[in-house]
């Protein structure tokens, strides 16, 4: 069911066309005398309207005591944010100490023999040419802006070279296509300001590592996504570009809207901004956070654009029997998902994000 109100809409469509015939009638009517009407047509006119008026008065009144009872009921169970699970995070990628000290240059070296160079305007950098680059500056460390501080790259170096060791070893057990897609996402980032290569390192490094397994924490993990995209959008900032407002989020309020830091260092993300004050990130924040539609829609697309996962039919199997409804095969098959594609639906979603925290 999506709660935005469909029932209260639905009276008001209803009694919409009588009240709109009555309402025109009425107007006609007291519109329509002439110096040449008769004292009977006045009088039958007069007693039309008279007429016309009560009947709108007879619609309009039961219509507008039960579209605000509708509303309301639907206002008081409608699906809403739960205040207590903002703070409701996956959690965070941990980068063990024990990684092979690998050769980060085999990186560049596997990117430039699967030709992923192709199709690139030579009028820009090839992306081969800036994984080289970001990998060989790392390797003779340390790494950084002209104005960083000796303290900042030599964090910069500590964090990025374990994240590349781990993806160069990960990556020799994935299939081709994959490697590619993770090899120019991770090459394009690189020409970039290094708080988005580390962003973008860590979340392929989390995925190459499975480190999100069970489904609550994969759903945390899409919302986690939907709170990034919303900040984002606020800060009028393109995801694939910048990171530095969302670091800057992270760093103030982090903690209680359940946003895990993942880049530890941004100098362009301080904390003397007037413009982005703790409590305006709050209230904006919250303002966009509280639409519940768009966010469910926003998981259910998160989880429909991968291959289908029996491990969500399960989940709410699993919520539904613990209600102690009969038959709950039939009842999730039935309610939650689309049989003829096995995707979730909008229910099934809205259910799960209810049952760990994240909605109410």
């Amino acid at each position: 069911m999506n709660y935005d109100y469909s029932y209260a809409t639905a009276i008001g469509c209803a009694l919409k066309k009588p009240l709109f015939f009555l309402a025109t009638n009425i107007i006609i009517g007291a519109g329509t005398g002439n110096e040449w009407e008769t004292g009977k047509e006045k009088t039958k006119r007069i007693a039309k309207l008279i007429f016309h008026s009560v009947l709108a008065g007879l619609f309009a009144i039961p219509a507008a005591i039960s579209w605000a009872i509708g509303k309301s009921f639907l206002w008081l169970s409608r699906t809403k944010i739960d205040s207590d699970g903002l703070h409701l995070a996956p959690p965070s990628i941990q980068i063990p100490a024990s990684i092979p000290n690998i050769d980060i240059m085999e990186l560049v070296a596997h990117f430039i023999s699967l030709d992923l160079d192709r199709g690139t305007p030579q009028d820009k950098t090839l992306p081969s040419e800036c994984l080289k680059t970001m990998c060989s500056a790392i390797k003779t460390k340390p790494y950084g802006y002209f104005d960083d501080t000796p303290l900042k790259r030599e964090m910069f170096f500590n964090q990025m070279l374990p994240l590349l060791q781990g993806i160069t070893v990960k990556l020799r057990s994935v299939e081709k296509n994959q490697q590619e897609t993770i090899l120019l996402e991770l090459a394009e980032a690189s020409s970039r300001c290094y708080p988005t290569w580390i962003e973008v390192a860590t979340k392929i490094y989390g995925r190459l590592n499975n480190c999100e397994e069970t489904v609550p924490v994969k759903l945390l993990q899409f919302v986690q996504e939907y709170k990034e995209n919303v900040i984002l959008q606020f800060a009028q900032i393109n995801a694939n570009a910048q990171w530095h407002a969302l670091n800057l989020v992270r760093n103030m309020v982090g903690d209680e809207l359940g946003l895990n830091k993942r880049t530890e260092l941004d100098v362009y993300a301080g904390h003397d901004d007037p413009v982005f004050s703790k409590n305006v990130v709050r209230r904006i924040f919250l303002e966009l956070y509280e639409d519940t539609n768009r966010l469910i829609t926003a998981v259910q697309t998160m989880i429909n654009s991968q291959p289908y996962n029996r491990a969500y039919h399960d989940y709410v199997l699993e919520i539904v029997k613990d209600q102690n409804i009969p038959k709950p095969e039939d009842y999730v098959s039935e309610h939650f998902f689309n049989p003829e594609n096995g995707h979730i639906l909008f229910p099934g979603v809205n259910l799960m994000l209810r049952n760990i925290g994240v909605l109410k």
